[in-house]
Parts: structure tokens; C-alpha cells; sequence
């Protein structure tokens, strides 16, 4: 990944996103929902491996607590009931 003003471009997709800040990360504004940002985006599991996806516009509560395992994922639910960590550089958050 590379940060480019802002701008996380992973594998010639840019993430409107500029990162995890906004989802709890240290000195951070907290905010606890968010839309899909990503063509696609993996649930997975709290070792990272993937469960199913999640697509673009999809509507996330992000849950603030850390991986268990160190992984720079958060815990999310999307708006169809699934749960799973994500790379919260996908989600564009809705702060209140």
C-alpha cells in the first residue's frame, strides 16, 4: 500500500479513505458506521482469513476493539447481518 496525500492506493484501486483514524485508531475521532469504500471488501475471521465478501455501498457498524491477534482489522456488522474483521481503510465513515 501507498499513501498518496490522503489517498491509500492498493493494487491500482484508490481508497477515497484516508485510513483508519476515524474508526478509533490512537488520536482518532470515534465513529461507528461506515459504507463500503472498496470494489469489494472480505469479512474474515479474527486470524484474517476470509469468510465472504461484502460489496461497494454496503451500509457498517464498526466496533471500536482491537484484533485479539494484532491484526490492523476492526469487528464490523453490515447492514445484512453478517459480522467479520475488516481493513477499515475501505469503509468511508459517517461521523456524527
Amino acid at each position: 500500500m501507498v499513501a498518496l496525500t490522503g489517498l491509500a492506493v492498493v493494487a491500482g484501486y484508490v481508497s477515497p479513505n484516508p485510513g483508519p483514524a476515524e474508526f478509533g485508531f490512537p488520536g482518532a475521532i470515534s465513529c461507528s458506521q461506515g459504507t463500503v469504500a472498496a470494489r469489494d471488501l472480505w469479512l474474515r475471521d479474527e486470524f484474517g482469513a476470509p469468510l465472504s465478501e461484502i460489496m461497494h455501498g454496503q451500509q457498517v457498524t464498526i466496533d471500536s476493539r482491537p484484533n485479539p491477534h494484532g491484526l490492523a482489522y476492526r469487528f464490523v456488522s453490515a447492514d445484512d447481518g453478517r459480522t467479520g474483521w475488516v481493513d477499515v481503510h475501505w469503509i468511508r465513515p459517517h461521523c456524527d
